[in-house]
């Protein structure tokens, strides 16, 4: 190192050696403690799923608007094929499904780990009679979902755009002409008309008493970015780990709230997770409400329950309608300005008019003068 060149004297090396190699071996303890922290965070999670998705478990899979189907774990699936088979991504639940989608393979991480969380939020507490009637009647349920014929919604156009927006199953389908498209397949109990009417966009920092409130297992959407309740009672936030959304993973004030106050945000699979204690849950929301204007969608059932729907309803102002605001005022005053003196022309125009017409008078009665005096 350059400063260790320019020391002269043995001593001062020997001492500069010292302190380098402590600082060596404290960052590299801090990072064995961090590995250690992110494999034992990854590991109580693989427990914790394998250890509620046994084979034979009754679960209820999440559908539309919190309705539920019918559904049974049937085994797990580990890739030996990848580098870490054992990884999150390589490992997968088997769901048996009694409606349209039928069997789906979950994997544990990503997008995928949190609809695992959901599904163990809905399937908590499923009594046993409710257990052996599901596996009693698990043929009927079936056939009762795959009746000859019924109506069902299927998203065309733009399958990625589509994808933002709705939840389903990639098909191809033929239509009336012959012709073979492809679509997303909605669930069978999605309902076009409730979709844009039982969901009301909040501002989070309106929806604290919400948040701090919500189950184990339930979250909360705003595009793209969500806020999961754990079981513990802590907040996961997970945020795209795109150049997009760097401006909250890199957020000073957010890593400064979150329980890892080094990094902040930890990337897994796609998405960049911080985690936060149910204390400063509030911080946050005010923090992301203010500075992101960042809204959730929420049921209209959870808004009766936590808004008081009498009173005026929510404004939230943004920057560029504060800004607009105040040029507005600067415009109107200058208007005012403009208009008044629009209005005093006319009489500086008369007094002018009528100095003119004296001074000619004058001009007329000197000249009148001079000509009698000639």
């Amino acid at each position: 190192e350059k400063k260790y060149q320019k020391l002269k004297t043995q001593q001062e090396r020997i001492a500069f050696e010292n302190e380098r190699t402590d600082e060596l071996l404290k960052a590299k303890k801090d990072a064995e403690d961090l590995m250690r922290k992110k494999a034992n965070n990854t590991f109580g999670n693989i427990h914790r799923v394998l250890n509620f998705f046994y084979i034979g478990r009754v679960l209820f899979f999440p559908a539309f608007f919190d309705e539920r189907a019918k559904a049974v774990c049937v085994g797990y699936n580990v890739d030996r094929k990848k580098n870490n088979p054992f990884a999150p991504s390589a490992m997968e639940i088997k769901i048996a499904i009694a409606n349209s989608d039928k069997y789906l393979e979950i994997t544990l991480s990503g997008d995928q780990a949190k609809k695992l969380a959901e599904i163990m939020g809905y399937s908590q507490g499923i009594d046993s009679w409710v257990e052996k009637d599901l596996l009693k009647n698990w043929e009927y349920d079936c056939r009762a979902s795959n009746v000859g014929r019924k109506t069902v919604y299927i998203v065309t156009g733009n399958i990625l755009q589509g994808y933002s927006k709705y939840t389903g199953k990639l098909i191809s389908f033929t239509t009336k002409d012959g012709s073979i498209r492809k679509g997303i397949l909605l669930p069978d109990n999605y309902d076009p008309v409730k979709t844009g009417e039982n969901y009301v966009n909040v501002p989070i920092n309106k929806a604290v008493d919400y948040l701090k409130n919500m189950s184990p297992g339930s979250e909360v959407k705003s595009g793209k970015i969500s806020i999961h309740k754990t079981y513990h009672g802590s907040f996961k936030f997970y945020v795209p780990a795109t150049r997009n959304f760097q401006e909250y993973f890199k957020d000073l004030n957010i890593i400064n709230l979150s329980n890892n106050k080094r990094d902040g945000f930890d990337k897994i699979s796609n998405q960049m997770l911080a985690v936060f204690d149910s204390e400063n849950i509030e911080e946050l929301a005010n923090y992301l409400g203010k500075k992101f204007n960042l809204s959730i969608k929420l049921h209209q059932n959870v808004y009766n329950e936590y808004f008081d729907t009498e009173q005026t309803t929510i404004k939230v102002k943004t920057p560029i309608q504060e800004k607009a605001e105040k040029i507005f005022e600067i415009d109107k005053q200058k208007f005012e300005e403009r208009k008044n003196v629009g209005k005093s022309i006319p009489k500086q125009n008369s007094d002018k008019d009528k100095r003119l017409r004296i001074a000619k008078v004058k001009a007329a009665a000197k000249l009148k003068l001079l000509k009698l005096i000639a």
